[in-house]
């Protein structure tokens, strides 16, 4: 029966292929005296290590991914850290492409002791595997070093059992004189700091032989974005630019480096490629330190170590500090273009306002002009019906014409002359029977019931009543009709306008496109406008950048159509219901493929001469849809359509502002 391992190590990738490649390769260093645990998930993993921690399982280490699914491996490893029962565990992070600020994270937590690349080296994993078991055992199992001395690395094994009295009090020594010398550096200047740490890096090369120092052209590139920097670059002479490609595909110039700056620091230090291009200005002088380099100068010389640790201090202190005044100018000129943004937000609204008061002046004027006439003829004439002497049965009848005519329709011109036609039978002239037949009572019936008996000129002065009782509810229901229109117009007008840009409400869009309409009437009269409505939930959004939304995608098609042509109006939900779809067609000349784009670009305008435009419209449309969580496309068969559709969340998210 083989004995039972006491202690595992944990391996973790989603790929399975990784970890067939990975075990072996461990096992070399292993061999069989510790158990070897393979997981594909962070959860598996996590599972793993608590059913080891139960059965009495120590587990060593831990070897993780960084990308994975659910949980990435830094998180993953910081998890495991705060965990009291596997703190003491070491963690190795292995990837391809980690994000530094996570790795940076992880390392200020304790949470990881390694961070090594993929494809890894496999001398290179060994040995830092073997480093790392070998801190475990000397650090939290001194009892099991004799049993696993084959997985300790041997300089440290002879080192733990030298005279630990001694031992300590060198070491304590050289911390007090690291500590003094420390403390002595930090009120150095930036220069003195770099010329003695430049002596101490001469005096190891003038000892070890190792070539750092090294002499570039100017011109020349020593780091390049995006690939692996494998080295620590200190500045001696001249200057070296720094340089970002931007999504144009053009360098942007980002800082000037100078004698004493230090460069290739994160990426060096994470492992991750390059941030920036380093390209000299002049011809340059720098030294180049490798972490093999590092290593040997940091552990033959503590001087060495306090004014590279002062230097690092310095160097992360003047990025944060430039990094928090780079943010701070960034949040006031975002503020600034955020005013900027609302200015021309409203300009464009004004803009299409003032297009638009013309016509909704005209709109007005016609109905006012109605109930002025329809106020000054009942004031004339309800006196006359007051005191009226044609008797009862006659005012009883004109009361009820006038009841009558506040909902009866008025009878087009060519009915009134074919009735009239058919009247005069029985009505004794042209001019009586036409008024009969606009009062309707102009059937032989009616006329025998109300009318028979009486002489002509009597007649006549009847019906010249009758007609009074008639037009005065002809008027008050133009007067109810015209005061229905200018509160419809009023009211859509002060939906368009109103300064509710800062508040989210919960709106029916078929209200907003009804109020835009009603604005666009006196311009709508040549045009026929089709409306295809579904059934829409109610919508959070701000409802007056929405409403600017429908009048800029109504003028534009009108401003492309001319004197008339069909509007399209199209609402409903995405195939997957998830968002609202609103579409705006129409068939005007449509829009070449080459401008289909460029159309919602700012500054960019199709509309010359009178009429005017901005070239915001449609730029600020897909900025306000976007902003409510949906999407502004066009499509355009030249000579025939064109069709804007947008969608849009029900539910406003401030995210996506």
């Amino acid at each position: 029966m083989s004995q039972k391992k006491e202690f595992a190590l944990i391996l973790v990738d989603d790929e399975r292929t990784v970890l067939e490649s990975l075990q072996p390769d461990i096992q070399k260093y292993t061999g069989n005296s510790l158990l070897i645990e393979t997981c594909e998930s962070a959860q598996e993993a996590w599972e793993v290590m608590e059913d080891l921690q139960n059965s009495g399982i120590s587990i060593l280490c831990i070897i993780s991914d960084y990308y994975m699914p659910s949980m990435n491996g830094v998180d993953f490893l910081i998890r495991a850290n705060q965990d009291s029962r596997f703190g003491i565990t070491r963690k190795i992070l292995l990837s391809g492409q980690a994000k530094y600020e996570n790795v940076i994270q992880g390392i200020n937590q304790s949470a990881i002791h390694r961070c090594l690349t993929k494809p890894w080296d496999v001398k290179e994993l060994l040995a830092n595997v073997e480093e790392v078991v070998t801190d475990y055992f000397l650090s939290f199992a001194p009892d099991q070093i004799i049993v696993y001395q084959k997985l300790i690395k041997t300089e440290k094994l002879t080192h733990a059992f030298v005279d630990s009295r001694n031992e300590q009090e060198v070491l304590h020594r050289k911390i007090e004189q690291m500590q003094e010398s420390f403390l002595d550096q930090t009120n150095a200047s930036d220069e003195t700091l770099f010329h003695q740490l430049f002596q101490e890096i001469e005096k190891f090369t003038q000892e070890s032989g190792e070539a750092i120092v090294f002499q570039f052209k100017a011109g020349t590139l020593i780091i390049e974005e995006n690939q692996p920097n494998a080295y620590l670059w200190l500045m001696t002479q001249g200057e070296l630019e720094l340089t970002k490609q931007g999504d144009d595909g053009r360098e942007h110039k980002v800082s000037v480096a100078r004698r004493g700056s230090l460069l290739g620091l994160i990426s060096f230090i994470s492992g991750e490629p390059a941030f920036t291009h380093c390209r000299a200005l002049t011809d340059i002088e720098v030294m180049r330190l490798s972490r093999d380099v590092l290593e040997k100068i940091m552990k033959n010389d503590p001087v060495f170590l306090t004014l590279f640790a002062n230097t690092l201090l310095r160097s992360l202190t003047e990025r944060i500090k430039n990094s928090t005044e780079v943010q701070l100018r960034l949040e006031e000129t975002l503020l600034k273009l955020d005013a900027a943004h609302i200015q021309l937000v409203d300009a464009e609204k004004m803009a299409t306002l003032g297009q638009l008061v013309a016509g909704i002046a005209h709109e007005l004027n016609n109905p006012v002009a109605a109930i002025l006439r329809g106020t000054e003829y009942l004031k004339d004439k309800i006196p006359q019906l007051l005191n009226s002497e044609s008797g009862k049965e006659v005012d009883a009848l004109g009361g009820g014409l006038l009841l009558t005519a506040l909902t009866m329709s008025p009878l087009s011109t060519s009915e009134i002359r074919k009735r009239t036609k058919d009247a005069q039978e029985f009505y004794p002239s042209m001019n009586i029977a036409r008024k009969a037949v606009q009062l309707g009572l102009d059937t032989k019936d009616q006329f025998k019931r109300y009318f028979k008996g009486y002489k002509n000129d009597q007649l006549e002065n009847i019906i010249s009543d009758l007609d009074t009782y008639y037009q005065a509810g002809s008027f008050l229901r133009n007067i109810e009709v015209c005061s229905t229109r200018i509160a419809a117009l009023v009211r859509g007008l002060k939906n368009y306008a109103r300064l509710d840009t800062d508040t989210v409400t919960t709106v029916d869009l078929h209200e907003g496109i009804e109020d835009t309409l009603m604005i666009f009437s006196s311009k709508l009269k040549n045009f026929e406008v089709i409306k295809e409505y579904q059934t829409l939930p109610p919508v959070e959004c701000y409802a007056s950048q929405l409403n600017q939304v429908w009048t800029n995608l109504i003028s534009n098609s009108i401003g492309a159509m001319g004197e008339s042509g069909r509007i399209t109006i199209q609402t409903g939900m995405t195939d997957d219901g998830s968002k609202i779809r609103v579409i705006f067609e129409d068939n005007g000349p449509g829009i070449p493929p080459e401008l289909i784009e460029k159309i919602f670009e700012l500054n960019f305008t199709t509309k010359r001469g009178s009429n005017f435009g901005l070239g915001m419209g449609l730029a600020i449309c897909r900025q306000i849809v976007t902003r409510h969580g949906g999407t502004l496309t066009a499509e355009s068969k030249p000579g025939e359509w064109t069709r804007f559709t947008m969608t849009l969340a029900t539910t406003f998210s401030h995210n996506s502002v």
